[in-house]
């Protein structure tokens, strides 16, 4: 998506991102709160391409605006890896075993990889085709370098991204 596109989808969310959302999408860029887009070219025109990534970045962002962070903090809490939590690593455990995953690919001392969080998140989704119902447990599963919660309002981050998961 372009740009503006991306701007009409934040405002279309209710993000607020002020009197000229594009002017803040650039700003949030420069500040390091949000990668830049990818560049792609056709012959000599040069386009700046968006993804839904960078409007589930966004939304983070206003979260935290709303919560009173200012940007360098902002900036610090989307760098920050998450933490696994004794409970997360419980759910896990059965997982971990059957699939035969080294143990400390899974630890709660070391910060949680891309590769283990997506396989967390395939477990869980299976879990939930299951009957598992408390969503809740996401915001339980992963924590910040100081014990805080590291995905706050989960249940409502999903809605935004229409996971099938969260409509149970």
């Amino acid at each position: 998506m372009t740009l503006n596109e991306l701007a009409e989808a934040a405002v279309a969310r209710g993000l607020d991102l002020g009197k000229n959302p594009a002017r803040t999408i650039r700003y949030y860029i420069a500040k390091g709160l949000l990668e830049p887009p990818r560049i792609e070219y056709d012959g000599k025109i040069k386009r700046a391409v968006y993804s839904p990534e960078h409007l589930s970045a966004l939304s983070l962002i206003c979260k935290y605006k709303k919560k009173g962070y200012p940007l360098n903090v902002i900036r610090e809490k989307i760098k920050e890896p998450p933490y696994w939590t004794e409970e997360a690593l419980e759910f896990m455990q059965p997982f971990i075993m059957a699939n035969n995953y080294p143990q400390d690919a899974f630890s709660r001392d070391k910060p949680v990889t891309r590769e283990a969080m997506a396989v967390f998140l395939v477990h869980f989704v299976d879990a939930v085709k299951n009957g598992h119902k408390d969503l809740n447990f996401l915001e339980k599963a992963f924590v910040d370098k100081d014990g805080h919660p590291y995905f706050e309002d989960i249940k409502e981050l999903l809605y935004e991204q229409n996971w099938e998961v969260a409509k149970f």
